[in-house]
């Protein structure tokens, strides 16, 4: 019989205990609070017409668009920024998941051919075979 040749894959990680889960929800929560609170009490910053301009240096200028746009465009930037690096990672973790389906499945051939060898040896020797199952019953 021939053993698969692939190598052991790296030990995954556990994924977080529930209450980091909860900690977590509510530190957004509470960052939420706070940043509904600050829109709140500076309203006429985020809805004036024309608050921002910006000067180059050569006479050119910034769009004028209110306060609330910029932030929104910024806040959308950051989050396609934020997509597009943690693709790789994304990338990374779909191949090994992939990685550990062939492993296990590779593994459960080698089992598969371990039990049918017990069951000829022991028919061989005039026992009764046994089945996997009924084996990790006995014990």
């Amino acid at each position: 019989m021939e053993m698969s040749s692939r190598p052991n894959p790296p030990p995954v990680l556990e994924q977080p205990s529930s209450l980091m889960t909860n900690i977590k929800w509510g530190l957004f929560i509470l960052i939420a609070i706070c940043v509904g609170i600050f829109v709140y009490l500076n309203w006429e910053l985020f809805t004036t017409r024309y608050a921002l301009v910006y000067w180059f240096g050569d006479g050119n200028t910034a769009p004028k668009i209110p306060n609330f746009l910029y932030l929104v465009l910024f806040f959308g930037l950051g989050f396609l920024l934020k997509f597009i690096l943690g693709i790789p990672g994304r990338v990374a973790g779909r191949r090994m998941v992939r990685e550990l389906n062939g492993r296990i499945e590779d593994l459960e051939k080698d089992l598969a051919e371990l039990v049918r060898k017990n069951i000829a040896l022991a028919e061989k020797a005039g026992q009764k075979a046994v089945d996997a199952d009924e084996a990790a019953d006995d014990r």
